[in-house]
């Protein structure tokens, strides 16, 4: 306890003492009132403190506190985190709940970030399907259905948890991705759900994507194509993104190849040679990152050859995105401007979540 009023006295005092320092000594502390606790009792929880800081690292830690704080009470941002804890678990009993918790659902978030973990491994065979969801959602870095997702582990079956990614990941991609719709209305959406499941209100992945706030919140296949039709994404620092993208439109299409293992190249060069600004004129730097311009090959070599040249090796690639571009007779804006509203049209039916 006198530990305890130490790190509240320094912090009033302007001292920045981290969130997982905080918390452990608020619980502890709250825990110590209950005079049954033993010197044993404490040091069982340390070793399981540790443990979880193990699991997930400092840097992780808040996020993770704060997502399984908001699937079970009201939302709360990270600054007010220990202050909603604080006002929330008040007697030993709660503390100790609380603690208990948290050290269930750690495992859980520490393995969602990570599909190829041995958590999954560790499962039954029918939660294998959620790893293409799970390094689909890691590799667009998008974090924010974690909060729904710990929860659904524990209430859904295999089958449900695994529906309950594939919708918050095609979600994630018209939303966060395309979009860039505001993850703050997002977070309300995310923490309403994780609350129903938790309150058992939610039962099974279709209960949750009818609801009116995910329904509601979900871009519809006009604004999602609207947006996708001029959608930029930069080439170089997003390249894995990109390639996900394109790969799981290609398997949409029935051409699957792993993201991995291809590259990406633009058909209109990044650096494009004086033939290829006379194609487009001022519009050549204008489609460098443009979605429509973009390739998936086994290989990048063509580099800046012309668009006739290129043909050649796109008619001879067996994925249904090089014929369709090898289907135009010059690379222009016109030109990408249709491919573009093709491959969105394609994106639609890709990631698209059917109300029925």
């Amino acid at each position: 306890i006198n530990a305890y009023k130490v790190f509240e006295t320094l912090n009033a005092r302007g001292v920045q003492l981290s969130i997982p320092d905080l918390i452990k000594n608020y619980l502890f502390s709250t825990i110590a009132k209950n005079n049954n606790a033993s010197q044993e009792d404490f040091n069982d929880l340390d070793d399981s403190w540790g443990n979880i800081i193990e699991q997930l690292g400092e840097s992780n830690f808040t996020d993770y506190v704060r997502y399984q704080y908001n699937s079970t009470y009201a939302l709360t941002t990270k600054n007010s985190l220990f202050k909603s804890i604080r006002g929330k678990i008040n007697t030993s009993k709660q503390a100790y709940q609380y603690f208990r918790d948290l050290e269930s659902y750690a495992p859980i978030y520490a393995a969602l970030q990570k599909p190829e973990d041995s958590f999954w491994a560790n499962q039954e065979d029918d939660y294998r399907d959620a790893k293409e969801y799970l390094m689909g959602l890691k590799t667009v870095q998008i974090k924010q259905p974690f909060v729904v997702l710990m929860v659904a582990f524990k209430k859904f079956s295999a089958k449900e948890f695994i529906l309950t990614a594939k919708y918050l990941y095609a979600f994630s991609i018209r939303y966060n991705i395309i979009c860039h719709h505001s993850a703050n209305e997002q977070e309300k959406v995310y923490a309403t759900l994780a609350n129903k499941i938790t309150s058992g209100e939610i039962k099974r992945a279709s209960h949750l994507k009818k609801t009116q706030e995910f329904k509601a919140l979900y871009p519809k296949d006009d604004a999602f194509l609207n947006v996708f039709e001029h959608h930029k994404m930069p080439s170089r620092s997003s390249s894995a993104k990109i390639r996900l993208l394109l790969s799981q439109i290609e398997q949409h299409l029935g051409f699957p190849r792993d993201f991995k293992k291809i590259v990406l190249e633009h058909i209109c060069p990044y650096h494009p040679s004086q033939e290829w600004h006379e194609q487009f004129g001022e519009g050549a730097s204008d489609v460098q990152d443009r979605l429509g311009n973009l390739i998936l090959l086994a290989v990048d070599d063509l580099k800046t050859i012309s668009f006739e040249k290129k043909k050649e090796h796109y008619f001879k690639d067996a994925s249904p995105l090089a014929k369709k571009i090898a289907s135009y007779k010059e690379w222009n804006i016109e030109n990408v401007n249709d491919y573009q509203r093709w491959l969105g049209m394609q994106a639609i039916q890709t990631w698209r979540i059917d109300w029925d």
